[in-house]
């Protein structure tokens, strides 16, 4: 469903010019009441790749839809034919023969022929494909009644002596033709292009009873119907065309949407320089419930009372008194009743308010009505369509995401040297135990170089150290290897290996051959 472009204009015309915010679905309703304020759209689909799409055929006279070519063409030559043939009945031989009954119609009264006559049985299809489509052809049939008047034989004689010939208007000298299976032959060939169409998709007016052929009536009158329960498809075609027009839509408590000249911004009046009148409506519109434009007017630029309901009765009745008791009151009485009659007649629907609007603002009330013009086209203060103001409520602030902080690079991977030493990796305790057990034994030459210099203070506390770490003689053999290691290093390499074989230095070597002896053994 598309509604009218020329109807949606003047919608956005008017909620332009007075700034009221509409629900967009009560619009999508109001559209739907009325058949000519929309039109449908209709295409064909392919439902399987496999097979073939639903053909669809378009008359372009009456923008009637067909399913078949053959049932927009019998349309298109039963309503349109004097558009391009012109028919002429002339006078004919009847037909030869002794005719005693004919068959009837028991539905129409149509006299079809006798039943073994050339033309009964294409009369018959006939006439049951224009009036009776809908009922099943052998249901028709047998309403077919034989009549054997000799009153209703000389009708249909009279009947068959009349021919009817059609002269097509394009081409007048053309050859006449002389039945309707000659027209449509015709027809195919020099005015089917310009009259009837296949495609894939068309838009038709939302009057489904415009739409000849059943299924096709069928389909927009189940469409219009549904879209009028619920118009979401028409609402959703509504808002493209006021984008385009430039409303703006939002919802009201997340739930209805409304389409105004703009959407709400709320003003902060602390921190947005306006002027005190603004700031009045603000406030006011903001402390009063059901808010409306004369409640506005009224609280910020009061005009005098011209007249009421009050008043209007004790009128009323002021005038009835002075015209019964005209001879007894003073003149001047019954000009008062008079005048006041009169102004109570000028007010336009005075019972629906309790005061009348002057008909001419003063200069507060323009200045009032424009800052509220403002205010409304601004988006402050919002006017709904039943003429309820409020003013746009303040956003809720947004909880902070906390920043991403930069990742820090993660440590290198320390290598495991306790595979290459795991002598290395043994307690305190065992070199403890290592080093008393050596001391046991006597002291060795390289023990004797290593102490040089040492105070006996560092001996004390070295014995001291071996006696409270004591353990078993297990522990310190398992930890010679790793005494051994340190007394190589302490020499400077291991026997053999020495770079200056025979220098000084190599007493030194065979002192730590010696001590080697006893470390081994333990």
């Amino acid at each position: 469903m598309i509604p009218e472009e020329k109807g949606v204009a003047l919608l956005a015309k008017r909620i332009r010019l007075q700034g009221r915010a509409y629900p967009l679905f009560d619009i999508a309703r109001l559209i739907t009441q009325s058949l000519d304020r929309f039109r449908v759209r209709i295409s064909t689909v392919q439902p399987n790749g496999t097979e073939v799409p639903q053909s669809l055929w378009i008359c372009r006279n009456d923008q009637t839809l067909w399913l078949t070519e053959a049932e927009a063409i019998d349309h298109a030559l039963s309503k349109h034919l004097d558009q391009y043939y012109l028919s002429e009945k002339t006078k004919t031989d009847p037909p030869k023969g002794n005719f005693s009954f004919v068959a009837q119609c028991g539905l129409s009264g149509v006299l079809l022929g006798p039943p073994n006559y050339h033309g009964y049985q294409t009369k018959l299809k006939e006439l049951h494909a224009d009036r009776y489509a809908r009922m099943h052809f052998e249901r028709f049939k047998s309403n077919v009644k034989i009549v054997h008047d000799e009153e209703v034989v000389a009708k249909w004689l009279e009947e068959q002596s009349w021919t009817t010939e059609y002269t097509d208007k394009a081409n007048p000298e053309a050859d006449k033709l002389h039945s309707i299976e000659e027209v449509q032959e015709h027809f195919k060939q020099h005015h089917m292009a310009g009259a009837v169409e296949e495609v894939k998709h068309a838009e038709v007016s939302g009057d489904f009873q415009k739409q000849a052929s059943r299924p096709m009536r069928d389909l927009v009158r189940f469409h219009v119907e549904d879209q009028r329960r619920f118009p979401l498809q028409l609402a959703t075609e509504l808002s493209h065309q006021f984008t385009r027009q430039g409303l703006q839509f939002f919802k009201v408590n997340k739930t209805v949407t409304h389409v105004s000249v703009s959407r709400p911004h709320y003003l902060d009046l602390e921190l947005t320089p306006v002027s005190e009148s603004v700031q009045k409506i603000v406030q006011f519109i903001e402390q009063t419930d059901d808010c409306n434009r004369s409640k506005v007017m009224q609280a910020l630029a009061p005009s005098e009372v011209t007249s009421s309901i009050d008043n209007k009765g004790a009128s009323k009745n002021a005038t009835a008194e002075n015209k019964d008791e005209a001879s007894v009151a003073p003149p001047a009485s019954e000009e008062a009743g008079t005048a006041a009659g009169e102004a109570v007649e000028s007010v336009p629907s005075g019972e629906a308010t309790k005061e009348v609007v002057p008909a001419e603002m003063t200069p507060e009330q323009a200045a009032v009505s424009s800052d509220l013009h403002w205010l409304i086209h601004q988006g402050h203060v919002i006017e709904f369509s039943n003429g309820k103001m409020e003013t746009a409520k303040k956003p809720k602030a947004q909880p902070q995401k906390p920043k991403a902080q930069p990742q820090k690079p993660k440590p290198k991977a320390k290598l495991d040297t306790s595979e290459k030493a795991p002598a290395s990796d043994s307690t305190p305790q065992a070199k403890s135990e290592a080093t008393t057990h050596l001391k046991a034994e006597g002291p060795t030459p390289v023990e004797n170089l290593s102490n040089e210099g040492r105070s006996p203070d560092a001996d004390a506390t070295a014995e001291e150290r071996a006696t409270s770490g004591g353990t078993s003689s297990d522990e310190a053999d398992i930890s010679t290897t790793s005494v051994s290691a340190e007394i190589t290093e302490a020499t400077g390499g291991s026997q053999g290996d020495h770079p200056q074989t025979g220098s000084p230095e190599a007493p030194v070597d065979d002192a730590s051959d010696e001590s080697q002896a006893p470390v081994n053994a333990e």
